[in-house]
Formats: C-alpha cells, structure tokens, sequence
C-alpha cells in the first residue's frame, strides 16, 4: 500500500512539475518552422519567412500554447524585413474562441 501511495505521489509531482516547467520556461523548437512558412505563403507568393527556433509556453488555465518567434526575417523580392517576434497560440482544447 505504501508503495502505490508513494508512486502516486510521486507521478503528481512529476506531473504538476512538468506543468509549471513548460508554463514559466517553455521548450525551444524549430518543428512549426514549416506550417509557419506555408501560413505566410498563402497569403502571398513572394513572401520568404526566415524562422530560428520557436519558444513554446503552456497556459494550462486556458488550454493552449503560447509560441512566439524571435529574430525573424521576412523577404519581399529584393527587401528584408527584420521582425523581432511572431506570437501566435495554439489550442489544445477544441475551443477556438479568443479571449
């Protein structure tokens, strides 16, 4: 009984440690590079986006992701615009609304 309890304790804390972990900190990833790029290609043809990594944060209260790009260069034909971030949020849940 003492075993299951500990281990039970033990996945919480890991669990709640993991939350608070990616909510205050985040994750660094280059994985949404792509979809980011195809985003900006839709809109219009002769954009070029130019993504680092991508910072992750989690709101666990809202249920989503907060991203947010740092140093990114946008291209027009011969013109560079150089962005200092891109924030945009990714739901988790299947609520789309915006608060």
């Amino acid at each position: 009984m003492k075993l299951i309890f500990r281990t039970l304790i033990l996945l919480f804390l890991s669990v709640v440690f993991f939350i608070v972990y990616l909510s205050y900190i985040g994750i660094e990833t280059k994985k949404f590079n792509n979809e980011i790029v195809k985003k900006i290609k839709k809109i219009d043809n002769n954009f070029e986006l130019e993504l680092k990594e991508i910072k992750i944060l989690l709101d666990p209260f809202k249920f989503r992701l907060h991203a947010k790009t740092l140093g990114t260069k946008l291209k027009n034909r011969d013109k560079i615009i150089e962005i200092e971030n891109i924030k945009f949020w990714i739901v988790i849940k299947g609520s789309s609304k915006r608060n």
